[in-house]
């Protein structure tokens, strides 16, 4: 039995590394991003979520603009909510709530690069009868979503 495991377990490790799946690891930014300034509201969760990810890459973050290789500029940062649906009863069943931020870069010497925008939405049941479980699951659905944006602008600074 154990011979049979220990082969399935090598089956299974193979198909993955045939496959390309690896584990995710740290963001490897441009060297041109070394070191970066963040530059954007430092109570959002965004910029925030966006420091720890450059912190754990390869960049260093710079104290202000003019000693920075590069600027990561986070603006234009929107969250709401609409009904998505009403019962017959006129009550709410269902939310979208949407998060969008608008980022750009820039590197020392060189002109801005275009801004790019991001935008997430997800939606969710209501219940009524269940307002507490219904506000908890829109905060994670919010929590979820801000993580997200974050790694898809690292992904995006890692790509150019």
């Amino acid at each position: 039995m154990k011979r049979f495991t220990a082969i399935l377990c090598t089956g299974v490790l193979l198909a993955n590394a045939g496959c390309g799946f690896k584990l995710r690891s740290q963001y490897a930014v441009p060297a041109a991003m070394s070191l970066t300034y963040v530059e954007g509201d430092p109570r959002s969760q965004i910029v925030i979520g966006l420091k720890r990810s450059l912190r754990s890459s390869a960049a260093q973050l710079a104290e202000n603009k003019d000693q920075a290789t590069a600027v990561v500029r986070v603006f234009d940062e929107l969250t709401g909510r609409r009904a998505l649906s009403v019962g017959s009863d006129g009550d709410v069943t269902e939310y979208e709530i949407f998060h969008s931020v608008s980022f750009q870069r820039s590197f020392a010497g060189r002109d801005a690069e275009p801004v790019q925008t991001l935008r997430l939405t997800r939606d969710y049941v209501f219940n009524s009868r269940g307002v507490l479980s219904s506000g908890e699951e829109e905060q994670t659905l919010r929590t979820e979503m801000r993580r997200d944006l974050v790694r898809l602008i690292m992904l995006r600074l890692q790509s150019t």
